[in-house]
C-alpha cells in the first residue's frame, strides 16, 4: 500500500534567524511537512 506523501514540503534551509517564525508561518499555512536537513 503506497504511503501518500505532501504535494508541498515547507524547507528551512539558509532562513537562519528568520527559521523559527518562518517554520510557524508554514505550519499555520497548512504545510504537512519540514524539511529541515540543511
Amino acid at each position: 500500500m503506497p504511503i501518500p506523501l505532501p504535494s508541498f514540503i515547507y524547507g528551512t534551509a539558509w532562513k537562519k534567524d528568520a527559521t523559527a517564525p518562518l517554520v510557524r508561518a508554514a505550519v499555520n499555512a497548512g504545510f504537512k511537512a519540514i524539511d529541515t536537513a540543511n
